[in-house]
């Protein structure tokens, strides 16, 4: 899955991306204008669409 990271610790850029929404933890992920703060299993596997199973998939 393509994807662009960020470095929010040397680009004042990203950092000041995060501070402009009010977000002051990472990680961060943002997919169109949804944003997760923090890694919540749940709600990226919804999000990206994926399945219970793909899920365990990659875990392993």
């Amino acid at each position: 899955m393509p994807f662009d990271g960020r470095d929010v610790e040397n680009d004042p850029g990203a950092m000041g991306e995060l501070k402009a929404l009010g977000i002051r933890n990472v990680p961060v992920t943002t997919v169109g204008e949804k944003v997760v703060v923090g890694f919540d299993r749940e709600e990226l596997t919804r999000l990206f669409g994926l399945s219970e199973k793909s899920e365990r998939r990659a875990a392993d």
